[in-house]
């Protein structure tokens, strides 16, 4: 990506990012950014984005965007684009590659605890915690699944009960939900979890340890079959079969 092309780009997420923290100032969006609803809204940075995007650059530019959008709204004065660090940062980003700069991500994402995590220290705990509480219920869901455990009393053992047991089984219920993700361009019809993360949620495949340790995003199992903006919330639908 050219020096142009990428100060091009980023002037745009700027953009969106500023619109994105102006609805929210003024009262026009009354959404958490990083919610769900943020998927279907067209200001939505993350969109633009690709799916692997380290955490801190999103935070990043949405902290820069919401300064520039407070100082606006409450004193009207002129506004350019951010200071050039943060073009910088995001510049290094793109150009070796977001997997390689994601040495944050790649640390938390296989850390090993064999103890389920409580609730209470999930919730409240580091983002090291709430990673390992990830993985600890997707060992968990792993050995149900592969005993044949029947949730919904279908005959068969397939993502539905993997979704639903990693919903029962993850340490804090609150920051879990139950994603359906159907797409008939891709052959998709899929049942998995999102996980909320430091306000941000992202989507995991339970049964990702079924057959061995592997990646769990839904990014990284799925590729190109799998678009976010097909996902739809379900829990209430699948609630009555966690025990």
């Amino acid at each position: 990506m050219s020096g142009e092309v990428f100060m091009s780009y980023s002037g745009a997420l700027n953009d969106c990012a500023m619109e994105c923290a102006m609805r929210r100032i003024r009262g026009r969006c009354t959404k958490e950014f990083g919610c769900y609803e943020c998927n279907d809204c067209d200001q939505y940075i993350n969109t633009y984005l690709p799916v692997d995007t380290p955490r801190e650059y999103v935070q990043l530019f949405m902290v820069q965007a919401e300064r520039s959008a407070k100082s606006l709204h409450y004193s009207t004065p002129k506004i350019g684009f951010p200071p050039v660090w943060v073009w910088i940062i995001l510049f290094v980003a793109a150009s070796f590659g977001i997997r390689e700069c994601n040495s944050y991500y790649n640390t938390a994402r296989y850390l090993k605890q064999v103890a389920p995590v409580p609730a209470s220290v999930a919730s409240a705990g580091s983002t090291r915690t709430v990673y390992s509480g990830i993985e600890t219920t997707l060992r968990l869901v792993a050995q149900r699944y592969n005993a044949k455990v029947d949730v919904n009393g279908d005959g068969l053992t397939n993502c539905i009960d993997a979704a639903v047991l990693f919903y029962q089984l993850y340490p804090s219920r609150d920051d879990v939900r139950i994603v359906l993700n159907v797409n008939s361009s891709t052959d998709m019809n899929h049942l998995f979890n999102a996980v909320r993360i430091n306000g941000i949620w992202l989507t995991v495949e339970p049964q990702a340890y079924v057959n061995g340790v592997k990646p769990y995003w839904m990014s990284d199992v799925w590729g190109a079959r799998y678009n976010p903006s097909r996902d739809r919330i379900v829990t209430n639908d699948y609630r009555k079969f966690v025990d």
